[in-house]
């Protein structure tokens, strides 16, 4: 079975509550926030960065939340489609996960290799 390792990168964000914990989720196509199908990839932790085999074919929407000492937390998403093994090889969505347009292109971003 072919398996593919995404790698999650969250950074550029401006607080002066520091530290910054990171988060990130996954939903199946369609999921909402308040959905029970959403699963955690990684709990609230001070690395950025994230590695994972997520283990599903079709659209999966990615989320990464930033939470600072006070516990302020902002969250960015975007889309990855992973085709069936069979067919071809992964493909990402249109954002390629590498700039987002939820807030400023300065302030957060999510990247995947």
């Amino acid at each position: 079975a072919l398996e593919a390792r995404i790698t999650l990168t969250s950074y550029g964000w401006a607080s002066q509550h520091l530290p910054l914990e990171h988060q990130y989720l996954a939903f199946p196509h369609g999921a909402s926030n308040s959905d029970a199908h959403r699963y955690y990839l990684r709990g609230w932790a001070f690395q950025t960065e994230f590695s994972a085999i997520l283990g599903h074919t079709g659209r999966v929407r990615i989320v990464a939340r930033v939470r600072d000492s006070l516990g302020s937390v902002v969250e960015v998403e975007d889309f990855v489609q992973f085709a069936d093994p069979q067919l071809s090889d992964l493909v990402l969505g249109p954002g390629l996960l590498t700039s987002l347009s939820s807030g400023p292109t300065d302030a957060r971003s999510i990247t995947a290799v």
